[in-house]
């Protein structure tokens, strides 16, 4: 994918919209939204070449492992400018999903928030052990990212307090910490959250 899209306006990123090519991402991150999204955004990325795609996200996270599945395959694969809109909630690997667009929006009421990874299961010692291992790779691989994708000086301190206490920012705060380029402010009817 390009960077060069930053110079656009909110509207022309819209555009993606009005030739239907938005995807939305609603729900938690598994391998089969993952695997249904990417394949979604290969066939606009094909049918309407270098076209702006718009990514909707409300989702509070998931898989970390497919997560970055979709961010690998949306900054190395999709050639089409990507435009990631927040219109809910991005918590933990969902927020650095937003921060995978060419272009980020967040509505002024959405969310993004920094989670810590977390073990999903029961098991013995040794097992926990090995998660323990696991969790501190992912925290370095989630802080590596936002820190890269960050629009400005990335603050870890101020990310590791997000990521401690489990809270998110709204949009305003999002943009003042360089998580987003904009908060979007007009009308989300067209961007009506679905149930998952």
């Amino acid at each position: 994918m390009t960077a060069n899209n930053s110079n656009l306006s909110c509207g022309e990123h819209f555009k993606a919209r009005a030739t239907e090519n938005a995807v939305d991402f609603y729900g938690d991150v598994t391998p089969e939204r993952v695997t249904s999204v990417i394949a979604t955004l290969k066939h606009l990325d094909d049918a309407h070449p270098g076209e702006p795609i718009t990514l909707k996200i409300n989702s509070s996270g998931g898989s970390i492992i497919d997560g970055f599945l979709l961010i690998q395959t949306m900054m190395e694969e999709i050639r089409s400018p990507i435009t990631t809109h927040v219109v809910g909630t991005a918590k933990g690997v969902a927020a650095a999903i937003a921060m995978a667009g060419d272009y980020r929006l967040i509505s002024r009421s959405a969310t993004i928030g920094l989670d810590a990874p977390y073990p999903g299961f029961w098991g013995s010692a040794a097992r926990w052990e090995s998660w323990l291992e696991e969790m501190a790779e992912q925290r370095e691989m989630l802080h590596g990212f936002y820190a890269e994708r960050c629009l400005k000086t990335y603050n870890q301190a101020e990310a590791e307090k997000l990521i401690h206490l489990s809270s998110s920012v709204f949009g305003i705060r999002a943009q003042a910490l360089g998580f987003v380029h904009e908060v979007y402010a007009g009308s989300v009817k067209n961007y009506e959250l679905q149930p998952h």
